[in-house]
């Protein structure tokens, strides 16, 4: 068995311990072809500026090519070293994370394209349009103070990719016309997420624990040097007190749960990129199957609905379960439904959603391990700020110091799990402020634009995915996951620079499921 697989699932409260994420399967997302169709058009005109319609659905795809790359391949926290790893071979290049660098790379290309054709918002408020810059300068500084000034600056890198994805939303895709163009590339990375997911589900993680167990009998001495040296170098495989080697009990552990992670670092990333995306491809599924018979679209919806819906299931994320209940609330809220259809609909949620809760995690709810160990960061977070209040300990170092502060019982971790806490712990009280301001400032205008009856259905689907990814990080660190930042940014960019008057991320004035 390839040893890369060892990662699925390992240690949700130490991804320091994570290795390389294996991924089953990989697909290429482009291609020549995908752009839109210039058969029409003079040839003159092939190299001249092209329109804003046609810049828009270039830079549309090929942002939504970026995004679908990072769910594949950049799915592991900036703060460990497997982020930053060169695969060797081909084969690793096809099963395993791509180091950060060719991110940022790719990112760089797109931003090029898309800044040919930005413009500034009219009605956005200066100080949302500087929130982000101003937040990221702090950053700097933060950085400038840090004790541990490699990690935090390798953070930094990340946030400033965070702010450019920001920013191209905000500037450049909120004037495309057509959103399916993004999500289509966004759509197949998402498919091969969960069919990986329903890999693992269907004997992949059982063929995983197989092999750790016949391993850790034979002292991992049967392996070949160079898989023995790889797996120490993740840490799923250490040095025993006798001098032998053995698995890192967590990883075990998380292996048996059963807890899939797709081609994501753990399974809490996994329902993050499923709460942020999934009410959008599906919203994109049902527009671009609109030439095949009813039935055959109500299939392709009701496929996707049920990948997504089994894998955040199995991921085994409890907050994922009570965010996507959130989630459904607050879209039956934005319904032209009568009242009373309204509140019906609501308690069916909210009993049906309770009573699966219940049934699914009672057993752990009696010992909510995983609600204690994030009570312990919280509490080190809010001791670390009160240490450095102004400039925090560095961007991404809560790791350090939460391994100062711990007590012996409690589980290791590198990060706070709650994205807001760890501005402050990180970069003081006014990074916490400055970020605090920008997402919520954003957020404010998403909802007025995508969570009412008037708003078409793609533009509401995205404003549910940011509403989940903003809940989901009060309790998890998905800033620091690329998949999941640069995806949300992108997102959140776009949303808030729509045009009040016309906020509509799709070509038609109102794409609902009624659509013939």
């Amino acid at each position: 068995m390839n040893p890369m697989v060892l990662s699925i699932g390992a240690a949700e409260h130490d991804p320091g311990r994570v290795g390389r994420i294996g991924v089953c399967t990989a697909l290429p997302l482009c291609g020549k072809g995908s752009g839109p169709n210039m058969s029409t058009k003079p040839k003159q005109a092939a190299s001249t500026t092209p329109t804003p319609g046609e810049w828009g659905q270039r830079l549309a795809l090929t942002a939504g090519i970026l995004a679908g790359v990072c769910f594949l391949k950049f799915g592991v926290p900036v703060v460990l070293p497997q982020a930053h790893t060169t695969p060797d071979i081909l084969t690793e290049w096809v099963s395993d994370q791509w180091p950060l660098p060719i991110g940022y790379l790719l990112l760089a290309a797109v931003l090029i394209y898309g800044f040919l054709g930005a413009r500034v918002p009219r009605d956005v408020p200066r100080w949302l349009l500087w929130a982000p810059a101003a937040w990221l300068g702090w950053q700097v500084l933060a950085t400038m103070g840090s004790k541990s000034a490699g990690l935090a600056t390798t953070v930094l890198l990340h946030f400033g990719a965070v702010v450019a994805c920001f920013y191209l939303g905000l500037l450049a895709l909120s004037r495309v016309t057509d959103g399916r163009k993004f999500w289509i590339p966004v759509g197949i990375a998402l498919l091969i997420v969960l069919g990986n997911g329903f890999g693992q589900q269907y004997g992949g993680l059982t063929s995983t624990a197989e092999y750790i167990e016949k391993n850790e009998a034979a002292g991992w001495t049967n392996l070949p040097q160079d898989e023995l040296n790889e797996l120490l170098a993740s840490g799923v495989v250490v040095k025993n007190e006798t001098g032998g080697y053995s698995v890192v009990p967590e990883v075990l552990k998380r292996v048996r749960g059963g807890r899939i992670s797709g081609t994501l670092v753990y399974a809490n990333a996994l329902a993050g990129i499923i709460l942020l995306s999934l009410p959008a491809i599906l919203i994109a599924t049902w527009m671009v199957t609109e030439k095949l018979p009813k039935v055959g679209r109500m299939v392709a919806f009701g496929l996707v609905l049920y990948m997504g819906a089994a894998c955040l299931v199995w991921s085994g994320s409890k907050a994922g379960w009570l965010v996507a209940m959130a989630m459904v609330l607050a879209w039956v809220l934005a319904q032209p439904f009568p009242t009373q259809w309204k509140w019906g609909i609501l308690a069916i949620v909210l009993v049906g959603g309770a009573g699966g809760f219940w049934f699914k995690y009672a057993e752990k709810l009696k010992n909510p391990t995983s609600v204690v160990a994030r009570f312990d960061y919280w509490t080190a977070a809010v001791k670390l700020t009160q240490e450095r209040p102004i400039m925090g300990h560095g961007p991404g170092t809560f790791g350090s110091g939460y391994t100062r502060l711990k007590a012996p019982e409690s589980e290791p971790t590198r990060l706070t799990h709650n994205d807001y806490l760890e501005q402050a712990c990180d970069s003081g009280i006014p990074g916490f402020l400055l970020f605090g301001a920008w997402i919520f400032g954003c957020m404010r205008r998403v909802w007025s634009k995508g969570l009412h009856p008037g708003a078409d259905a793609l533009t509401q689907a995205m404003a549910l995915g940011l509403v989940g990814w903003a809940l989901q990080s009060f309790v998890e660190f998905g800033l620091y996951v690329p998949a999941i930042a640069w995806t949300a940014m992108l997102m959140l960019g776009w949303l808030t620079g729509l045009p009040p008057q016309t906020a509509s991320t799709g070509n038609q004035a109102s794409p609902t499921l009624t659509t013939s």
